[in-house]
This record gives structure tokens, C-alpha cells and sequence, in this order.
């Protein structure tokens, strides 16, 4: 009976040690899983009503800097955290932008909480919509009459002078290059191309009547500019030169 009961305990001992096996494993695979699901706590906090009206102060102070095109002031409106040339980047572009375009209007809906969370220590990301109209300085005239409308995110950052804004979309929007500056380099660069285009063609029939040989002629003719420039200056203007003083 002692054996018998011995064997019995034995082998509820393997079952059971089978059964456990595959629970502890399961209990290990879940403990990284849930700890990886746990919340961040920046993402629990909420930001605080009176940071959040800071924000939206700076945020006004944005939407002003657009409207009168002052560079400078956005350029006061970033975080010192930033680097120097990125700083610079975005306060040159922004320049630029404002050369191009005179936005008559600019506003942010400041309505809410904005979406806001915390992007890490000191840092809070919201997402703004905004609703403008611009003209071109160039065109004179009103290009969105009716307005527009676009969604911004925009990343800031509690530093020792306050609020300011690390990093946002609306700055990749800028463009330094106004578009009649920018047409007329494209129309200059097309006409030198067209007059570089003549004169390598010029010379390389003239080399080619001159020496009788095709073969000058596609010398000259692959060699631009340099080729061409070398040629006139050593053949074709010598020989000129040289035939007016037997004429004289």
C-alpha cells in the first residue's frame, strides 16, 4: 500500500511539474511584455493650466511674429537649448519668407487643451491649427483670398527665460528663395546656356572648315568651355588679327 501510494505521489509530482513548466515560462514571457505595456508617466501626467497659458501666449507671440514678418521677434521665441545654426537656419529662412510673402493674416485656434502631452522632461508637444492669408510681394496681389487652413505640431520647452519653442512644422514650410529672383536665375542661367551652346558650335565648324579634318572640329566640340575659349583666342582671333595687318 506504501508503494502504491509512494508511485501515486511520484507521479502527480511529474504531472505537476509538467504542467508548471509551460506557466512559469508564460509568466516570464508576460513579465517583459507588461512592463514594456506600462505607461509613461510623462505621457499620465496632464500639463498644468497655467503652463498650458503660457504656451498659448507664446504661441500668440508666433502667430504674431507671421503677420508682421519680423524675423527677429520668432527668432526670440526659440529655445536657447537649440544650436546656434540651427537658430540661425530657421531665423534666415524665416527672413526669407517673409521677403516673399506678407501674410495678412495669421492666427492659431487656441481653443482647449491642444492636444498637449509631455515630450519629455520639460518639454510639451501640442498640436495647433491654423488659419491664414498671404500675398505675394512679388505678384502684388492676394493668392489665398479665402483663407487656408493647416495643422502644426509644435514641441516646447520649459527653459530659465520660460516657455519657448524647440522644434515645429510651420518652419519647415519656409523657402528663403522668392520666386521672381529664383525665374529670373533660371531665365539668366538658360540664356548663358543657349549663348554657351552657340559659341562651342561655332567654333567647332569653324575648325572643322578651316583644317579640312572633322575630327578639330568634335576636338573643339567635346571640350567646352574650355576647349572652344582656347580655340578662339589661339586661332581664330590670331588669325583675324594677323589678316588685318596684311591688309593694312
Amino acid at each position: 500500500m506504501g508503494q502504491v501510494t509512494g508511485g501515486r505521489l511520484a507521479a502527480l509530482v511529474v504531472v505537476a511539474a509538467l504542467w508548471g513548466a509551460p506557466l512559469a515560462a508564460a509568466g516570464e514571457v508576460a513579465g517583459p511584455e507588461a512592463a514594456s505595456q506600462a505607461p509613461d508617466p510623462d505621457e499620465a501626467r496632464e500639463v498644468p493650466a497655467a503652463d498650458l497659458d503660457k504656451i498659448k501666449g507664446i504661441l500668440r507671440g508666433l502667430a504674431l511674429a507671421m503677420v508682421s514678418g519680423d524675423a527677429g521677434a520668432l527668432g526670440k521665441l526659440l529655445s536657447p537649448a537649440l544650436p546656434a545654426e540651427e537658430r540661425e537656419r530657421i531665423v534666415s529662412t524665416a527672413r526669407g519668407e517673409f521677403g516673399r510673402l506678407n501674410y495678412v493674416r495669421f492666427a492659431f485656434d487656441l481653443e482647449g487643451d491642444l492636444g498637449a502631452e509631455y515630450a519629455g522632461e520639460n518639454k510639451v508637444g501640442v498640436l495647433v491649427t491654423a488659419t491664414y492669408e498671404y500675398e505675394s510681394r512679388d505678384q502684388r496681389r492676394v493668392e489665398m483670398a479665402g483663407g487656408d487652413t493647416n495643422s502644426y505640431k509644435v514641441t516646447l520647452e520649459n527653459t530659465a527665460e520660460g516657455w519657448r519653442v524647440l522644434a515645429s512644422d510651420l518652419f519647415k514650410t519656409f523657402s528663403s528663395v522668392r520666386p521672381g529672383l529664383l525665374m529670373g536665375w533660371i531665365f539668366l542661367g538658360g540664356f548663358v546656356g543657349l549663348v554657351t551652346i552657340f559659341f562651342c558650335g561655332w567654333m567647332a565648324v569653324d575648325a572643322w572648315t578651316r583644317f579640312g579634318r572633322a575630327w578639330y572640329g568634335l576636338l573643339v566640340l567635346v571640350t567646352p568651355p574650355a576647349g572652344p575659349a582656347v580655340y578662339f583666342f589661339a586661332v581664330y582671333l590670331r588669325d583675324r588679327l594677323v589678316r588685318r595687318e596684311e591688309d593694312a
